[in-house]
């Protein structure tokens, strides 16, 4: 019920990431982009973010996004839970090679 308020007011075309995921930035330096990773972050999917923000992208392009997202969160949580505090680093400072 909470996310379809979120949706209503249009609250997470304007959010902020916390800033433990402020990294992401680094990769998705585009608006679309940085939209995206908002979105998905807030909702979990991609099926309705055309409809849902008015930016345009084919579903295609959507799920290189959403594989490039989770590839870095899994990354990024891996290297942290492992303790490889130089690859963890690496991906914090956008350096890591997907």
């Amino acid at each position: 019920m909470e996310r379809d308020g979120v949706l209503v007011g249009g609250k997470f075309l304007d959010a902020l990431l916390p800033k433990d995921k402020q990294w992401l930035w680094k990769y998705f330096p585009t608006n679309l982009g940085r939209q995206f990773v908002t979105y998905y972050l807030t909702f979990g999917n991609h099926v309705h973010f055309v409809e849902h923000t008015g930016y345009y992208c084919s579903y295609r392009w959507r799920k290189k996004l959403k594989n490039k997202l989770v590839k870095l969160l899994d990354a990024h949580s891996r290297a942290k839970e492992v303790g490889d505090f130089e690859l963890y680093a690496e991906i914090e400072m956008g350096d890591f090679k997907i």
